[in-house]
C-alpha cells in the first residue's frame, strides 16, 4: 500500500501491504497536485503581484502537508510495530475510506502529532477486529483539530486513570498535581474538552468537577494515547 508516493526510512523498507491483491491509493496525489494547479491557476488568472511566488509558495505547503501526512503515518507504525499492519483484501474497502479521511485532515493542516493519533485508532480498530470507517471518522472529529496541551492531558489523564485504583473524577487527579498554575490550566483544558463529548462537567458543592466519558476510554484506548 503506497501512501502519497512516500518513499519509506531504511528503518522500515518492506511496504504496507494487503495479503493478498495490492491496493492502490495513487489516486489521492493526483486530487492534490490537481488542487494545487487549480489554487495555481486562480492566483494566475487574477494577475495578483507577485503571483508567481505566490504559486510556488502554494506547491511548498502542499509539499509541507504531504510530509505531514507521511510522517504522521510512520510514526504511529513505530508504535505499533510494523508487524501490526498487514491488512487483508476483505479490509480494503473500509482502508481506503479511512486513508481518504486521514489525507483530508492533512490536507486541511492538521499537525504531525495528530495526524499521528489518527493512524494510531486505524491500527487500533484493525487490532480489535472493528475495522469500520464510521467508528474511525468519530474518532477523527475529535483528534485531528486537538491542541498540543490537550493532547498531552489526555494521555496523562488516561494512563492515570487506568492504573486501576483511581477515581474518574478530576478532582483526584488535580491533588496529583502541584503547581497552582498546573492545576488551573489542566481544569481550563477539562473545560475545552466538553466540546467533544470526552468529559463531562459535574457540580460538586459550590464547585465544578469532571468524570471521562466512554468516548474518552474508546477514542484514548485505540488511540494509544497513553505512549503519545
Amino acid at each position: 500500500m503506497k501512501i502519497l508516493g512516500a518513499q519509506r526510512p531504511q528503518d522500515y523498507k518492506s511496504s504496507l501491504k494487503f495479503k493478498g491483491e495490492r491496493n492502490k491509493m495513487a489516486g489521492n496525489e493526483d486530487v492534490g497536485l490537481t488542487a494545487v494547479s487549480f489554487v495555481s491557476d486562480i492566483l494566475s488568472a487574477a494577475q495578483l503581484p507577485g503571483s508567481s511566488v505566490l504559486q510556488r509558495a502554494v506547491e511548498k505547503a502542499y509539499e509541507r502537508r504531504k510530509q505531514a501526512a507521511i510522517n504522521g503515518l510512520l510514526d504511529a507504525i513505530a508504535v505499533v510495530g510494523q508487524e501490526n499492519v498487514q491488512f487483508g483484501t476483505e479490509e480494503a474497502d473500509e482502508l481506503v475510506q479511512m486513508m481518504l479521511r486521514y489525507v483530508k485532515a492533512a490536507s486541511e493542516g492538521a499537525a504531525r502529532q495528530n495526524l499521528k493519533l489518527l493512524a494510531l485508532v486505524i491500527f487500533g480498530l484493525k487490532s480489535n477486529k472493528t475495522l469500520v470507517f464510521d467508528k474511525f471518522q468519530e474518532c477523527a472529529n475529535v483528534l485531528e483539530d486537538m491542541t498540543r496541551d490537550e493532547i498531552l492531558f489526555l494521555g496523562k489523564f488516561y494512563k492515570y486513570l487506568e492504573s486501576g485504583e483511581n477515581e474518574n473524577r478530576l478532582v483526584q487527579y488535580l491533588n496529583t498535581i502541584d503547581s497552582t498554575e498546573a492545576k488551573r490550566e489542566t481544569e481550563m483544558i477539562a473545560a475545552s474538552l466538553q466540546r467533544h463529548g470526552l468529559l463531562i462537567p459535574i457540580s460538586v458543592f459550590s464547585s465544578t468537577d469532571y468524570i471521562a466519558t466512554s468516548k474518552f476510554f474508546n477514542i484514548c484506548k485505540l488511540a494509544s494515547i497513553e505512549k503519545v
